[in-house]
């Protein structure tokens, strides 16, 4: 990766790989009028269309929120996210092998104001999508994201 980190002595390409995704953080703000988030990684910038901003109110509006979101970045193909999964890729082969690593996290899309808190959290072989929404929900809530990402997540590794 041009101008990325010299390797680490002793460290693997799996170790520095896993740290790499686990330590991502990526943060969109809302611009004007907020039609669009500017998702800013070092390094690079893209656009991509804003998340949505009223609350969600049941279980299988959170699911479907949840999965247009990973649909979003994989349809958008976007600079940010196909850097950050040539990071990935390069160091483990799929989505089974990053989940049986030790727990990894990472901070998919944060937000400020009216749009949800996204994180993917992987451990053991289970994963999980948690948006918090700021109004209009007591706490946060979690959906099983595995199947949905998982196929993006190993079909653009291949």
């Amino acid at each position: 990766m041009p101008g990325g980190p010299a390797p680490e002595p002793g460290v693997s390409r799996r170790s520095r790989g896993l740290r790499a995704v686990a330590a991502v953080a990526i943060v969109a703000s809302c611009g004007s009028g907020c039609g669009t988030s500017s998702l800013l990684v070092p390094s690079w910038r893209t656009e991509i269309p804003s998340a949505p901003s009223a609350p969600v109110t049941s279980g299988q509006d959170l699911q479907a929120t949840a999965l247009d979101f990973f649909r979003m970045l994989k349809e958008s193909r976007f600079d940010v996210a196909w850097t950050l999964l040539s990071v990935r890729c390069r160091a483990v082969t799929n989505l089974d092998d990053f989940a049986r690593a030790e727990k990894q996290e990472a901070w998919f899309f944060r937000t400020n104001g009216m749009v949800p808190t996204i994180s993917v959290r992987v451990s053991g072989l289970t994963g999980t999508v948690t948006m918090n929404w700021p109004r209009g929900a007591d706490r946060p809530a979690t959906v099983p994201w595995i199947a949905e990402a998982g196929r993006w997540w190993n079909d653009s590794c291949s």
